[in-house]
C-alpha cells in the first residue's frame, strides 16, 4: 500500500488556550507542520491529548491521498 501523506508538528497550548477551544466559535487549531505548510485541524482530534496543564508534544497528522484527515498521533 502506498504511505499516506503525513506532517508533523509541535503544539504548545495553555490551560487557557485549551479551555478556548471548548467553546463552539474556536473549533480548529491551526498549526506550522515543520514543512511551514499551515494546518487547519478539528478540535475535536486534539481532545484525548489534553491535561490539565493544556497540550504539548510533537505530532504526526495523517492523511489520504485525497487529503482527508486520517489520524493523529503522538511522537
Amino acid at each position: 500500500p502506498a504511505a499516506m501523506p503525513i506532517s508533523i508538528f509541535n503544539i504548545y497550548l495553555t490551560e487557557q488556550e485549551t479551555l478556548s477551544f471548548y467553546s463552539a466559535q474556536n473549533n480548529r487549531v491551526k498549526v506550522m507542520a515543520e514543512n511551514r505548510q499551515t494546518l487547519s485541524l478539528p478540535w475535536e482530534v486534539f481532545k484525548p491529548y489534553v491535561t490539565k496543564n493544556g497540550i504539548s508534544g510533537r505530532f504526526a497528522v495523517y492523511f489520504d491521498a485525497h487529503g482527508k484527515f486520517q489520524e493523529l498521533r503522538r511522537l
